[in-house]
């Protein structure tokens, strides 16, 4: 995520690329970033208060360090980055996420895609419309929101409001 498609002001945020593992010709792999699977992976997303305040803590944060580090400072404009600016790299990414679910108290091999459908059922559950939620989401077809999501809430209300035992 770039800083130059984080609008602040107005809360959202605007997805137009990925950071992608590429193998080169020689064998080895690099960082590189693409366009996103899909055109429709392409999207704006709104933000809640509490995240633009995170996402404004971290701009000071960047501020500082690249300080200190001057020119060795390599800005990428990303919104989460290395100390010197540098993408982050994926495994590391991962290694941090066990060690914040490990000091949790929670299981470790809770996966970033699992965090992502437990977005996906909350928002389902609260009874957001499945149209928004495709589009949080990037599915193609509402339908795959349907089927992913939308089936706890009819679980959820079945039990609740006519007392049959969810599947």
């Amino acid at each position: 995520m770039r800083w130059s498609r984080v609008n602040l002001a107005k809360k959202f945020i605007i997805i137009k690329e990925a950071l992608d593992r590429i193998e080169g010709y020689d064998g080895k792999t690099r960082l590189e970033f693409a366009k996103p699977k899909t055109e429709a992976s392409i999207r704006e997303i709104p933000i809640p208060d509490e995240v633009v305040q995170v996402l404004k803590a971290q701009k000071v944060h960047q501020a500082k360090y690249k300080l200190f580090f001057g020119s060795a400072y390599q800005d990428n404009d990303l919104v989460f980055a290395m100390p010197d600016a540098k993408p982050m790299e994926p495994r590391n990414v991962l290694k941090r996420q066990k060690n914040i679910l490990r000091r949790a108290g929670l299981r470790e091999e809770v996966r970033l895609h699992t965090i992502r459908h437990t977005f996906g059922t909350v928002l389902a559950q609260a009874g957001e419309n499945p149209a928004n939620i495709q589009k949080l989401m990037d599915h193609a077809d509402v339908k795959t929101t349907l089927q992913t999501y939308c089936h706890s809430t009819m679980d959820d209300n079945r039990q609740r409001w006519i007392g049959l035992p969810v599947c």
